[in-house]
């Protein structure tokens, strides 16, 4: 008995369960046959009829938009012609006033060696050009004797010869004596390294007390002001490349780029890379650092696309749709956008040139601004607005 009780519920549950599977189907069958009919079922890369009338706008004409074609090039930054202080003699060092990324200024003393050698040296030449200039004054004395005696007869010629001798002799020593005052003064001066320009110190290799040696590197300054960006850039564009041309340069962390101009195209390609190096030059704003990285845009010409006013487009789910102006009448067609450009959206497809697409009538919003390129082209735009 009880098992044909729960045969006849589990029978009424079943049917039940049926029935509102079966009603449910209808609605929806019915719902889409209703937005069918009524031109609302859209379906991507089809067309249909709008469901309502469209508000105040403008017809806009799909039309075509030059863009470069650019390559980015990637590289750091590097200073132009660095200067490297370095000894000029032997010596220890006894003051250093040299810091990493600190300024230092033209004329500013930053390294000085041992000078005690060295001064005794200039002293022993002051002395031995005294010494030569005495004597001299002696040997002009007595050829001046010589000379008046010569007359009266009471010297011979060979007296008079030597007195010129002497005075020759004495003029070349003295003439020696100086030369070798200014040689000790020359040297004792590259006891002091100065900084030949005013820059920052961009290495620094030296301690006071080390000994150094003649050609050693001691530090390496650079000039802010003077940066350049080393980019990489592969051999098949060397064609596209020449001297003194303006390149787009950006910089990691720049709000926005700046024009720099080819300094230097380095004529050797790499054999393992196979490609070579492009040096150029720009005003960088303060902060840029040797070592940062930086991009340039090689250009590659110009390609054309296909452009519609971004307020054009309707999104509905996952579907890009527009109002489109066709022989028909106004149809809503789908489309697949690409990069927007200003207040403009590139069209990959779904639209052809010419075709035109309704732009619904807004409020003006002073934030949007306009591209260079899209301001130029919206002027060439064919427009006409609804009667």
């Amino acid at each position: 008995m009880n098992t044909v009780i729960k045969r006849h519920r589990f029978g009424r549950m079943a049917a039940w369960v049926l029935v509102s599977v079966a009603a449910s189907a209808a609605v929806v069958l019915l719902g889409v046959w209703y937005f069918a009919g009524r031109g609302m079922l859209i379906r991507p890369g089809s067309e249909s009829r709008p469901g309502r009338a469209l508000s105040t706008g403008t017809w806009v004409a799909a039309h075509y938009l030059s863009l470069p074609r650019v390559l980015p090039a990637v590289g750091t930054i590097s200073p132009i012609s660095p200067v490297n202080l370095a000894a000029r003699i032997s010596g220890r060092v006894i003051y250093v006033h040299l810091y990493s990324g600190e300024r230092v200024y033209a004329g500013q003393i930053l390294i000085r060696l041992n000078e005690t050698r060295l001064r005794a040296e200039v002293e022993a030449s002051v002395a031995t050009a005294s010494m030569a200039k005495a004597e001299l004054t002696q040997a002009l004395i007595d050829q001046h004797r010589d000379r008046i005696l010569l007359r009266t007869g009471d010297v011979t010629q060979a007296v008079m010869d030597k007195a010129n001798t002497a005075v020759a002799t004495d003029q070349a020593l003295l003439a020696n004596a100086i030369a070798r005052e200014k040689t000790a003064r020359t040297v004792l001066s590259y006891a002091r390294i100065v900084s030949p320009m005013t820059g920052i110190v961009m290495r620094k290799l030296i301690n006071v007390g080390d000994t150094v040696m003649p050609g050693e590197l001691l530090a390496r300054i650079y000039n802010p002001s003077r940066l350049q960006l080393d980019v990489t850039v592969r051999q098949s564009l060397a064609d596209h490349l020449r001297l003194y041309q303006t390149l787009r340069v950006s910089l990691a962390g720049m709000s926005k780029p700046i024009i720099g101009s080819v300094r230097q195209i380095v004529p050797h390609v790499s054999t393992r890379t196979r490609s070579f190096t492009v040096k150029i030059a720009a005003k960088f704003p303060s902060g840029v650092w040797p070592g940062m990285f930086g991009r340039a845009d090689v250009p590659l010409g110009t390609h054309h696309v296909l452009i519609i006013p971004d307020s054009a487009i309707e999104h509905i789910g996952q579907l890009d749709i527009v109002h489109k102006l066709s022989a028909h009448g106004v149809n809503i067609a789908t489309i697949q956008p690409g990069r927007k450009l200003g207040v403009w959206r590139e069209v990959l497809s779904g639209l052809g040139p010419g075709q035109k697409v309704w732009m619904p009538r807004r409020k003006p919003d002073a934030s949007r601004k306009f591209t260079h390129a899209a301001a130029i082209h919206s002027r060439n735009a064919q427009t006409s607005r609804d009667g």
